[in-house]
């Protein structure tokens, strides 16, 4: 599966990388760098967010956060990083947390991780950079500091580690998020559950155990399509899933 992957740099992101990167396109001229971010089959977005753990301590945390699942990364840097090893470090750790979930969720058994890993490593480079900040999504990235800041206050340290990366970053993702839909509607969410379903659908064709509705055998469910209604002609056959339950299994 081929999709673009797009990285919207926050103004503290730009300006700690020196990033001169373009501003998405505004069609009616207003919202200018502050687009929404849309993640769907083509493409998915991260906001990215830096701050620093204390002032003028040169130790700088960096946050991505998904733009569908407000999934979040929390990555620690003692330094600014080239722009190359910062992508690749975030794609590293996206790898890392959303092989994690497959497994803990039990959709793929750690015989098939190297076909995810080969699938992943198909990825195609180069990655786009914007200077944008989606305001919605952004604050996710703002409380994810909040939380990183408040942590190392209570624990007297200067910066998290990996391993306490990770950890925070994971107990952040169990939250339930709110966000608004394409039609202004209000949606209740779990990031880990809307991360796990997205890698399923790009990263884990062929491996489902179960088939599910409007999904093609052995494939795991398209989160983007919208689910359709079925009538009393239309039976599900016992052994398809039906995506609402798939989406609460």
């Amino acid at each position: 599966m081929q999709f673009t992957i797009l990285f919207s740099a926050s103004k503290a992101m730009a300006n700690w990388l020196k990033l001169d990167a373009p501003r998405i396109p505004s069609p009616d001229g207003k919202r200018v760098g502050t687009q929404p971010l849309t993640t769907n089959a083509q493409q998915i977005c991260w906001q990215c967010h830096v701050i620093e753990n204390r002032p003028r301590s040169g130790l700088f945390t960096v946050l991505a956060v998904e733009a569908f699942s407000r999934y979040t990364l929390i990555i620690p840097y003692p330094g600014r990083p080239r722009l190359e090893d910062l992508e690749n470090e975030i794609l590293r750790r996206w790898a890392n947390e959303l092989l994690n979930l497959m497994i803990v969720s039990g959709e793929i058994d750690e015989a098939d991780v190297d076909v995810v890993i080969e699938k992943f490593l198909e990825l195609d480079k180069p990655i786009d950079w914007v200077s944008n900040t989606d305001l919605s999504v952004q604050g996710h990235a703002s409380d994810a500091g909040k939380w990183v800041t408040d942590t190392l206050y209570q624990d007297g340290g200067a910066a998290l580690d990996d391993d306490r990366a990770i950890a925070l970053g994971l107990h952040i993702n169990q939250f339930k998020k709110k966000s608004k839909d394409a039609n202004g509607k209000i949606e209740h969410f779990y990031p880990m559950e809307r991360m796990l379903d997205d890698a399923l659908f790009r990263f884990a064709s062929g491996l489902a155990k179960d088939r599910y509705e409007q999904t093609r055998r052995g494939d795991f469910p398209n989160p983007f399509l919208p689910t359709l209604e079925m009538t009393d002609s239309e039976p599900i056959p016992s052994n398809v899933v039906q995506m609402a339950n798939y989406r609460h299994k």
